[in-house]
Protein backbone atom coordinates (compact mmCIF):
# COMPACT_ATOMS: atom_id res chain seq x y z
CA UNK A 1 0.00 0.00 0.00
CA UNK A 2 1.27 3.29 -1.68
CA UNK A 3 -0.22 6.36 0.86
CA UNK A 4 0.80 9.42 2.39
CA UNK A 5 2.85 7.74 5.09
CA UNK A 6 4.39 5.44 3.38
CA UNK A 7 5.97 8.40 0.80
CA UNK A 8 7.01 10.45 3.84
CA UNK A 9 9.03 7.77 4.99
CA UNK A 10 10.86 7.79 1.61
CA UNK A 11 10.67 11.83 1.23
CA UNK A 12 12.13 12.33 4.92
CA UNK A 13 9.31 15.01 5.91
CA UNK A 14 5.47 16.12 5.36
CA UNK A 15 5.77 18.48 2.94
CA UNK A 16 5.96 15.74 -0.54
CA UNK A 17 3.18 15.25 -3.73
CA UNK A 18 3.27 11.67 -5.38
CA UNK A 19 1.11 9.76 -8.14
CA UNK A 20 1.24 5.80 -7.94
CA UNK A 21 0.62 3.47 -10.86
CA UNK A 22 0.11 0.03 -8.66
CA UNK A 23 2.00 -3.18 -9.45
CA UNK A 24 0.82 -6.48 -10.81
CA UNK A 25 0.88 -9.13 -8.03
CA UNK A 26 4.73 -7.80 -6.98
CA UNK A 27 6.00 -5.91 -10.28
CA UNK A 28 5.12 -2.71 -11.79
CA UNK A 29 4.65 -0.59 -9.51
CA UNK A 30 5.45 3.07 -10.58
CA UNK A 31 5.71 6.13 -7.69
CA UNK A 32 6.85 9.84 -8.53
CA UNK A 33 7.32 11.86 -5.64
CA UNK A 34 8.05 15.90 -5.22
CA UNK A 35 8.55 18.79 -2.73
CA UNK A 36 5.63 20.44 -2.42
CA UNK A 37 5.79 23.94 -4.02
CA UNK A 38 8.28 23.89 -6.22
CA UNK A 39 6.87 21.61 -8.62
CA UNK A 40 2.80 21.90 -9.06
CA UNK A 41 1.23 19.41 -11.18
CA UNK A 42 -1.57 19.85 -13.03
CA UNK A 43 -2.44 16.84 -14.83
CA UNK A 44 -1.34 12.81 -14.07
CA UNK A 45 -1.06 9.98 -16.74
CA UNK A 46 -0.29 7.12 -17.28
CA UNK A 47 -0.10 3.82 -19.93
CA UNK A 48 1.59 0.28 -20.53
CA UNK A 49 4.82 0.71 -18.87
CA UNK A 50 5.02 4.26 -17.60
CA UNK A 51 3.68 6.48 -15.12
CA UNK A 52 3.77 10.37 -16.34
CA UNK A 53 2.84 14.06 -14.50
CA UNK A 54 2.47 17.58 -16.04
CA UNK A 55 2.98 20.87 -14.39
CA UNK A 56 5.26 23.81 -13.63
CA UNK A 57 8.57 23.50 -12.41
CA UNK A 58 8.89 26.81 -9.79
CA UNK A 59 7.71 30.09 -11.46
CA UNK A 60 8.43 28.39 -14.88
CA UNK A 61 5.71 29.39 -17.41
CA UNK A 62 7.09 26.11 -19.58
CA UNK A 63 4.77 22.68 -19.00
CA UNK A 64 7.23 20.15 -17.42
CA UNK A 65 6.67 16.57 -18.20
CA UNK A 66 8.24 13.92 -16.20
CA UNK A 67 7.99 10.10 -16.88
CA UNK A 68 8.32 7.03 -15.07
CA UNK A 69 9.35 4.05 -17.24
CA UNK A 70 8.79 0.46 -16.45
CA UNK A 71 9.13 -0.85 -19.92
CA UNK A 72 7.84 -4.23 -21.12
CA UNK A 73 10.35 -7.39 -21.34
CA UNK A 74 8.75 -8.53 -24.78
CA UNK A 75 9.51 -6.65 -27.90
CA UNK A 76 5.75 -6.49 -29.07
CA UNK A 77 5.26 -5.14 -25.48
CA UNK A 78 7.83 -2.77 -25.87
CA UNK A 79 6.57 -1.08 -29.32
CA UNK A 80 2.94 -1.30 -27.91
CA UNK A 81 4.69 0.95 -25.54
CA UNK A 82 6.72 3.35 -27.32
CA UNK A 83 3.96 4.23 -29.66
CA UNK A 84 2.07 5.06 -26.82
CA UNK A 85 4.65 7.55 -25.87
CA UNK A 86 5.66 9.13 -29.11
CA UNK A 87 1.87 9.71 -29.68
CA UNK A 88 1.61 11.26 -26.12
CA UNK A 89 4.40 13.61 -26.48
CA UNK A 90 2.82 15.11 -30.16
CA UNK A 91 -0.70 15.40 -28.79
CA UNK A 92 0.76 17.17 -25.64
CA UNK A 93 2.84 19.84 -28.17
CA UNK A 94 5.69 22.06 -26.65
CA UNK A 95 7.40 21.53 -23.13
CA UNK A 96 10.35 20.35 -21.16
CA UNK A 97 10.31 16.47 -21.06
CA UNK A 98 12.13 13.95 -19.21
CA UNK A 99 11.33 10.22 -19.49
CA UNK A 100 13.69 7.85 -17.56
CA UNK A 101 13.84 4.60 -15.79
CA UNK A 102 14.03 1.15 -16.43
CA UNK A 103 13.75 0.76 -20.52
CA UNK A 104 14.53 -2.77 -21.15
CA UNK A 105 16.27 -2.26 -24.07
CA UNK A 106 19.88 -0.80 -25.29
CA UNK A 107 21.02 1.22 -27.69
CA UNK A 108 24.18 -0.68 -28.59
CA UNK A 109 25.52 -3.82 -28.44
CA UNK A 110 28.55 -2.69 -26.53
CA UNK A 111 25.84 -1.91 -23.58
CA UNK A 112 25.19 -5.07 -22.47
CA UNK A 113 28.10 -7.64 -21.72
CA UNK A 114 28.12 -11.43 -19.98
CA UNK A 115 27.69 -14.72 -20.30
CA UNK A 116 24.85 -14.03 -22.60
CA UNK A 117 26.07 -14.20 -26.21
CA UNK A 118 25.99 -10.53 -27.04
CA UNK A 119 25.68 -11.70 -30.70
CA UNK A 120 22.61 -12.72 -30.27
CA UNK A 121 20.91 -9.79 -28.96
CA UNK A 122 18.10 -8.56 -31.57
CA UNK A 123 19.33 -5.76 -34.08
CA UNK A 124 15.89 -4.95 -34.90
CA UNK A 125 15.19 -3.85 -31.18
CA UNK A 126 17.88 -2.02 -30.89
CA UNK A 127 17.19 -0.18 -33.88
CA UNK A 128 13.66 0.02 -33.16
CA UNK A 129 14.38 1.69 -29.68
CA UNK A 130 16.92 4.35 -31.22
CA UNK A 131 14.40 5.43 -33.75
CA UNK A 132 11.97 6.09 -30.69
CA UNK A 133 14.24 7.97 -29.29
CA UNK A 134 14.44 9.87 -32.50
CA UNK A 135 11.11 9.95 -32.98
CA UNK A 136 10.57 11.80 -29.08
CA UNK A 137 12.83 13.79 -29.98
CA UNK A 138 15.04 13.40 -27.10
CA UNK A 139 19.19 13.29 -25.94
CA UNK A 140 20.46 10.45 -24.06
CA UNK A 141 22.83 12.34 -21.50
CA UNK A 142 25.50 9.85 -20.93
CA UNK A 143 26.34 8.36 -17.98
CA UNK A 144 29.85 10.31 -16.03
CA UNK A 145 31.01 7.29 -13.56
CA UNK A 146 29.72 3.79 -14.41
CA UNK A 147 29.30 2.11 -17.69
CA UNK A 148 26.41 -0.10 -16.43
CA UNK A 149 23.13 0.43 -14.48
CA UNK A 150 21.82 -3.38 -14.02
CA UNK A 151 23.90 -6.42 -13.09
CA UNK A 152 22.53 -10.06 -12.88
CA UNK A 153 22.40 -11.30 -9.78
CA UNK A 154 25.09 -13.97 -8.72
CA UNK A 155 26.09 -13.55 -12.43
CA UNK A 156 28.86 -11.65 -14.52
CA UNK A 157 26.22 -9.89 -17.04
CA UNK A 158 25.63 -6.31 -17.22
CA UNK A 159 23.90 -3.89 -19.24
CA UNK A 160 22.67 -0.54 -19.45
CA UNK A 161 19.20 -0.44 -19.40
CA UNK A 162 18.43 2.24 -17.27
CA UNK A 163 18.26 5.99 -18.70
CA UNK A 164 17.79 9.63 -18.52
CA UNK A 165 16.33 11.01 -21.42
CA UNK A 166 15.39 14.61 -21.71
CA UNK A 167 14.09 17.04 -24.38
CA UNK A 168 16.28 19.79 -26.06
CA UNK A 169 14.07 22.67 -23.99
CA UNK A 170 15.29 20.47 -20.82
CA UNK A 171 18.72 20.55 -22.05
CA UNK A 172 18.71 24.74 -22.76
CA UNK A 173 17.30 25.34 -19.36
CA UNK A 174 19.57 22.98 -17.73
CA UNK A 175 22.85 22.71 -19.89
CA UNK A 176 24.66 21.05 -17.13
CA UNK A 177 23.06 18.17 -16.85
CA UNK A 178 24.67 14.83 -15.85
CA UNK A 179 24.07 11.44 -14.83
CA UNK A 180 25.24 9.60 -11.85
CA UNK A 181 24.91 5.80 -11.21
CA UNK A 182 24.63 5.18 -7.94
CA UNK A 183 25.65 2.21 -5.81
CA UNK A 184 22.91 -0.84 -5.67
CA UNK A 185 21.74 -3.09 -2.53
CA UNK A 186 19.74 -5.88 -2.86
CA UNK A 187 17.97 -4.61 -6.11
CA UNK A 188 19.57 -6.24 -9.77
CA UNK A 189 19.23 -1.97 -10.87
CA UNK A 190 21.76 0.62 -9.50
CA UNK A 191 19.85 3.76 -8.71
CA UNK A 192 20.20 6.81 -11.09
CA UNK A 193 20.72 10.48 -10.32
CA UNK A 194 19.95 13.59 -12.60
CA UNK A 195 21.62 16.15 -11.55
CA UNK A 196 22.37 19.86 -12.31
CA UNK A 197 26.31 20.47 -11.66
CA UNK A 198 27.18 23.92 -11.63
CA UNK A 199 31.15 24.10 -11.29
CA UNK A 200 33.43 26.92 -11.92
CA UNK A 201 36.15 25.61 -14.01
CA UNK A 202 37.59 29.26 -14.76
CA UNK A 203 37.93 31.59 -17.51
CA UNK A 204 36.80 30.15 -20.96
CA UNK A 205 38.81 30.46 -24.15
CA UNK A 206 38.06 33.88 -26.11
CA UNK A 207 36.96 33.09 -29.35
CA UNK A 208 35.50 35.32 -32.06
CA UNK A 209 32.38 35.67 -33.82
CA UNK A 210 31.80 36.24 -37.33
CA UNK A 211 29.03 38.88 -36.91
CA UNK A 212 31.31 40.93 -35.45
CA UNK A 213 33.43 40.98 -38.23
CA UNK A 214 30.66 42.35 -40.30
CA UNK A 215 30.42 45.59 -38.31
CA UNK A 216 32.79 47.81 -39.88
CA UNK A 217 33.31 49.98 -36.94
CA UNK A 218 34.72 45.80 -35.15
CA UNK A 219 36.82 46.21 -37.90
CA UNK A 220 38.06 49.56 -37.76
CA UNK A 221 38.51 49.26 -34.07
CA UNK A 222 41.01 46.54 -34.82
CA UNK A 223 43.06 48.18 -37.08
CA UNK A 224 43.54 51.12 -35.03
CA UNK A 225 44.24 49.39 -31.61
CA UNK A 226 46.48 46.93 -33.56
CA UNK A 227 48.29 50.04 -34.72
CA UNK A 228 48.45 51.92 -31.31
CA UNK A 229 49.91 48.94 -29.40
CA UNK A 230 53.87 49.85 -28.51
CA UNK A 231 55.62 46.59 -27.44
CA UNK A 232 58.82 46.13 -27.36
CA UNK A 233 61.23 43.07 -27.70
CA UNK A 234 61.54 40.22 -30.34
CA UNK A 235 58.83 38.99 -32.91
CA UNK A 236 56.83 36.34 -31.27
CA UNK A 237 56.78 38.12 -27.85
CA UNK A 238 55.50 41.27 -29.72
CA UNK A 239 52.92 38.98 -31.08
CA UNK A 240 51.53 37.36 -28.14
CA UNK A 241 51.20 40.82 -26.41
CA UNK A 242 49.58 42.56 -28.79
CA UNK A 243 47.04 39.70 -29.45
CA UNK A 244 46.40 39.97 -25.82
CA UNK A 245 45.72 43.34 -25.46
CA UNK A 246 43.46 43.04 -28.58
CA UNK A 247 41.66 40.70 -27.01
CA UNK A 248 40.83 42.91 -23.81
CA UNK A 249 39.77 45.56 -26.21
CA UNK A 250 37.50 43.29 -28.49
CA UNK A 251 35.91 42.74 -25.20
CA UNK A 252 35.29 46.02 -24.47
CA UNK A 253 33.93 46.79 -27.45
CA UNK A 254 31.20 43.40 -27.54
CA UNK A 255 30.35 44.64 -24.28
CA UNK A 256 29.35 48.34 -25.47
CA UNK A 257 27.99 47.68 -29.01
CA UNK A 258 27.04 44.37 -29.47
CA UNK A 259 23.85 43.44 -26.78
CA UNK A 260 22.57 40.11 -26.15
CA UNK A 261 20.64 39.06 -28.92
CA UNK A 262 18.40 36.61 -27.45
CA UNK A 263 17.47 39.53 -25.10
CA UNK A 264 17.01 42.13 -28.24
CA UNK A 265 14.92 39.49 -30.12
CA UNK A 266 12.50 38.77 -26.92
CA UNK A 267 12.45 43.04 -26.60
CA UNK A 268 11.41 43.54 -30.21
CA UNK A 269 8.74 40.80 -29.67
CA UNK A 270 7.37 42.22 -26.63
CA UNK A 271 7.42 45.58 -28.54
CA UNK A 272 5.29 44.39 -31.51
CA UNK A 273 2.29 42.29 -29.64
CA UNK A 274 2.14 45.71 -27.98
CA UNK A 275 1.62 47.61 -31.09
CA UNK A 276 -0.56 44.56 -32.55
CA UNK A 277 -2.60 44.86 -29.36
CA UNK A 278 -3.01 48.68 -29.55
CA UNK A 279 -4.21 48.14 -33.42
CA UNK A 280 -6.90 45.83 -32.42
CA UNK A 281 -8.36 48.36 -29.85
CA UNK A 282 -8.06 50.80 -32.17
CA UNK A 283 -5.89 53.07 -30.55
CA UNK A 284 -2.94 52.89 -33.34
CA UNK A 285 -1.08 56.17 -34.79
CA UNK A 286 0.44 55.87 -38.12
CA UNK A 287 3.48 56.42 -36.17
CA UNK A 288 3.11 53.13 -34.52
CA UNK A 289 2.33 51.15 -37.56
CA UNK A 290 5.80 52.63 -39.33
CA UNK A 291 7.22 51.26 -36.13
CA UNK A 292 5.62 48.12 -36.21
CA UNK A 293 7.36 48.04 -40.05
CA UNK A 294 10.64 48.91 -38.30
CA UNK A 295 10.45 46.29 -35.86
CA UNK A 296 9.24 43.67 -37.72
CA UNK A 297 12.44 44.59 -40.47
CA UNK A 298 15.07 44.44 -37.15
CA UNK A 299 13.06 41.03 -35.86
CA UNK A 300 14.89 39.07 -39.21
CA UNK A 301 18.00 40.93 -38.84
CA UNK A 302 18.58 40.12 -35.31
CA UNK A 303 17.31 35.97 -36.16
CA UNK A 304 19.74 36.10 -38.93
CA UNK A 305 22.78 36.91 -36.66
CA UNK A 306 21.27 34.45 -33.75
CA UNK A 307 21.37 32.00 -36.82
CA UNK A 308 24.94 32.84 -38.05
CA UNK A 309 25.89 32.79 -34.39
CA UNK A 310 24.13 29.11 -33.72
CA UNK A 311 25.88 27.99 -37.00
CA UNK A 312 29.50 28.68 -35.71
CA UNK A 313 29.35 27.36 -32.26
CA UNK A 314 27.67 24.56 -33.94
CA UNK A 315 30.39 23.46 -35.99
CA UNK A 316 28.24 22.47 -38.86
CA UNK A 317 29.99 23.36 -42.05
CA UNK A 318 28.06 20.94 -44.37
CA UNK A 319 24.92 23.07 -43.76
CA UNK A 320 24.37 24.66 -46.87
CA UNK A 321 24.21 28.90 -47.06
CA UNK A 322 20.36 30.00 -46.51
CA UNK A 323 19.44 27.27 -44.00
CA UNK A 324 17.59 28.33 -41.21
CA UNK A 325 16.77 26.07 -38.38
CA UNK A 326 18.09 27.13 -35.11
CA UNK A 327 16.88 24.23 -33.09
CA UNK A 328 18.50 22.41 -35.18
CA UNK A 329 21.88 23.86 -34.47
CA UNK A 330 20.42 24.43 -30.89
CA UNK A 331 20.24 20.70 -30.74
CA UNK A 332 24.03 20.11 -32.34
CA UNK A 333 25.58 22.61 -29.48
CA UNK A 334 24.04 20.45 -26.34
CA UNK A 335 25.12 17.46 -28.11
CA UNK A 336 28.81 18.84 -28.42
CA UNK A 337 28.54 20.38 -24.58
CA UNK A 338 27.08 17.10 -23.38
CA UNK A 339 30.68 15.22 -24.85
CA UNK A 340 32.91 17.57 -23.99
CA UNK A 341 31.22 17.94 -20.33
CA UNK A 342 33.65 16.84 -17.36
CA UNK A 343 31.93 16.39 -14.51
CA UNK A 344 34.42 14.75 -12.82
CA UNK A 345 37.26 11.62 -13.30
CA UNK A 346 38.11 8.79 -11.23
CA UNK A 347 41.60 9.26 -8.76
CA UNK A 348 42.22 6.09 -7.76
CA UNK A 349 39.41 4.32 -6.10
CA UNK A 350 37.45 8.03 -5.38
CA UNK A 351 35.42 9.68 -8.07
CA UNK A 352 36.67 13.53 -7.71
CA UNK A 353 33.98 16.41 -9.15
CA UNK A 354 35.78 19.60 -7.75
CA UNK A 355 37.42 21.46 -10.39
CA UNK A 356 40.92 22.26 -8.75
CA UNK A 357 41.10 18.65 -7.51
CA UNK A 358 40.40 16.79 -11.06
CA UNK A 359 42.64 19.94 -12.49
CA UNK A 360 45.55 18.60 -10.28
CA UNK A 361 44.36 15.29 -10.79
CA UNK A 362 44.87 15.48 -14.52
CA UNK A 363 48.00 17.17 -13.99
CA UNK A 364 49.66 14.53 -12.25
CA UNK A 365 48.57 11.81 -14.51
CA UNK A 366 50.61 13.57 -17.34
CA UNK A 367 53.36 14.56 -15.74
CA UNK A 368 53.98 11.25 -14.46
CA UNK A 369 53.50 10.25 -18.08
CA UNK A 370 55.59 12.62 -19.80
CA UNK A 371 58.42 12.92 -16.91
CA UNK A 372 61.54 11.07 -16.86
CA UNK A 373 61.91 8.32 -14.94
CA UNK A 374 65.07 6.98 -13.31
CA UNK A 375 66.76 3.47 -13.92
CA UNK A 376 69.72 1.65 -13.96
CA UNK A 377 71.28 3.26 -17.76
CA UNK A 378 73.49 0.27 -19.54
CA UNK A 379 76.71 1.83 -19.67
CA UNK A 380 79.71 1.31 -22.15
CA UNK A 381 82.82 2.34 -20.36
CA UNK A 382 85.96 0.52 -21.08
CA UNK A 383 84.60 -0.74 -24.47
CA UNK A 384 86.63 0.10 -27.55
CA UNK A 385 85.25 0.95 -30.26
CA UNK A 386 86.85 1.92 -33.91
CA UNK A 387 87.48 5.62 -34.40
CA UNK A 388 88.93 8.03 -36.71
CA UNK A 389 92.50 8.72 -36.94
CA UNK A 390 94.06 12.71 -37.09
CA UNK A 391 94.96 12.09 -40.43
CA UNK A 392 91.29 12.12 -41.45
CA UNK A 393 90.00 14.61 -39.35
CA UNK A 394 92.90 16.80 -40.88
CA UNK A 395 91.30 16.28 -44.22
Amino acid sequence: MVDHRFCKSLWGSENVEFVVSSAVNTAGGLLIMWEKGFFRMTNSFQGVGFLGVKGFWGDDRDPCYIINVYSPCALSGKREFWKELVGLKRSEGEGIWCVLGDFNAVRDRDERRGRENVRSLGGTEIREFNEFIESMELLDIPLVNRKFTWYRSGGHAKSRIDRCLVSLDWQMKWPNCAQYVLKRSVSDHCPLVLKQVEANWGPKPFRILNVWMDNPLFVKMVGENWNEFEVQGWGAYVLKEKLKKLKDEIKLWVKKNFKDIREEIKRTVDEINMIDMEDENGGVSDKDLIRRKELTAEFWRLSKLNESVLWQKSRCRWVKDGDRNSKYFHAVINKRRCSNFISGIRIGDKWVEEPSRVKDGVREFFSDRFQDSSWNRPRLDGVDFKSLGEWIVGF
